[in-house]
């Protein structure tokens, strides 16, 4: 039971906008109808965290999340509390555990089989709402439809995830596994095989969504890491992925900070109607005689306010959840476009500078560097297993394009991402002993090895 409902959770991850309940909008889901039994079921392995040697540094610094998120709270009593978001943040570091609790040698197996299954489920209802969409004139909510910058009114597929860039996050991880199973199982090149790459690939490309640059870090990263188990790279490959996955970040920073656009109502008004840019531009330059104009986006603006709150806040925050009404009072005074919605911040660093400080950011910068650190470390851990084999540069590829989307995202709230540092955690724990576990590897060693008869004069 156990582990059908690890599988289980795993699954329902995309399913997020099945139903809307007041004050809660859409933050109880399938996932968290799971999550009660699947803690019940795992819970009979508490004494894996009873130990002192089941605790590592990651361990540490998730459980200290909370405790990050309340310090603000702590240090000025006038903040809003906002009492949603803190159990939002206690349910996430909860799953964390409990993933850790339910996980197994077994499982870890499995995951990238899961994970690629659910990204499949997810792209295969993006494309069936697209093509319902453009071919039908269907609307449904499994797409977007909007005047989007460069390319005017298109559907995005965004299946039941949030938005469309969300689908194509959670896309992007199932990509990247499975690209890695392909250059780890040689004989798992079958037909089916490209046929789940073509509707992973396909459902991604469906959404339109500027997190394609980092998914092509991501792809890079793993490539690399496999190339170098084979020892096929040289210095000058690494400097080479080193200047891409940089190219790729400055591409995305600019993609999503900065619009140019014709300067006329036509193409600006709809992009100033859905908050893209906000009302004055910041340049106006002729390209072929004709004017172009430079916007600024949402994303820019929303760094700028997110530094303001650090600094009224003298460096603690503004609390978590207390972004979007700090925004409407920046509007008040004139700081922040009036045209823009009171959005979230749209940034992991920026806004958790602004809601948490520079305590926040110091937590974020010692969860990402252990993670890096971790992941490294399961790259140098030999396995014989090819399933756990395939997961190391993977987890690279998808840190590598996580780290750039983050940018651009706030993917502290984002439940697949809480997955894949259990998931990291579970490997450092189970990876080693994985060395001379696997029976084909230690069948075709037997069968080697073993004396043959003498032969007889007959044979």
């Amino acid at each position: 039971m156990k582990n059908k409902l690890w599988q289980a959770h795993l699954l329902t991850i995309p399913f997020q906008r099945l139903w809307y309940i007041p004050q809660l909008g859409y933050k109880l889901q399938l996932a968290e109808l799971i999550f009660l039994p699947f803690l019940l079921s795992a819970s009979r392995n508490i004494k894996r965290l009873l130990s002192k040697d089941a605790w590592k540094e990651l361990d540490i610094l998730v459980l200290l999340w909370p405790l990050v998120n309340i310090i603000p709270y702590l240090h000025n009593r006038t903040i809003h509390l906002n009492i949603i978001e803190l159990i939002g943040t206690v349910y996430l570091v909860l799953l964390y555990f409990l993933i850790r609790l339910a996980t197994n040698r077994s499982l870890l197996v499995q995951f990238h089989k899961v994970m690629v299954l659910s990204a499949t489920i997810a792209a295969s209802l993006g494309i069936i709402g697209w093509l319902l969409y453009t071919l039908l004139d269907i609307r449904t909510p499994l797409v977007l439809t909007r005047p989007y910058p460069y390319l005017g009114e298109i559907a995005q597929a965004c299946a039941f995830t949030a938005t469309p860039n969300m689908l194509a996050s959670f896309l992007s991880i199932g990509l990247i596994l499975h690209i890695s199973s392909l250059l780890t199982l040689k004989k798992q090149k079958t037909f089916s095989a490209i046929g789940i790459l073509l509707i992973l690939a396909g459902g991604f490309f469906l959404t339109f969504s500027k997190t394609v640059v980092c998914l092509f870090a991501g792809i890079a990263v793993t490539h690399h890491f496999h190339a170098n188990k084979k020892k096929q790279t040289t210095w000058n490959s690494k400097k080479l992925l080193i200047l891409f996955v940089i190219l790729c970040a400055l591409i995305h920073i600019l993609g999503t900070h900065f619009i140019l656009t014709p300067m006329n109502e036509e193409k600006t008004a709809p992009l100033r109607r859905l908050s893209y840019i906000s009302n004055e531009p910041l340049y106006i330059f002729p390209i072929l005689d004709k004017p172009y104009a430079l916007y600024l986006t949402n994303y820019f603006h929303n760094k700028h306010s997110s530094l303001i709150a650090l600094m009224q806040s003298k460096g603690w925050g503004i609390g978590p959840g207390n972004y979007n009404n700090f925004i409407a009072k920046l509007q008040q005074q004139g700081l922040h476009p009036p045209n823009f919605p009171r959005w979230d911040p749209h940034s992991t660093y920026f806004g958790t500078l602004a809601e948490l400080g520079l305590i926040g950011l110091l937590e974020i910068l010692g969860l990402w560097l252990c993670i890096g650190y971790l992941i490294v470390k399961i790259l140098h851990t030999p396995s014989h297993n090819p399933r756990m084999v395939l997961l190391g540069p993977a987890l690279a590829g998808i840190f590598s394009a996580v780290t750039i989307e983050a940018m651009s995202t706030d993917i502290m709230n984002f439940r697949q991402y809480w997955w894949l540092l259990a998931i990291v955690r579970g490997l450092i724990e189970f990876l080693p002993a994985e060395q001379n576990r696997d029976p084909d590897i230690q069948e075709t060693h037997i069968r080697r090895t073993a004396p043959r008869k003498p032969l007889t004069t007959n044979e």
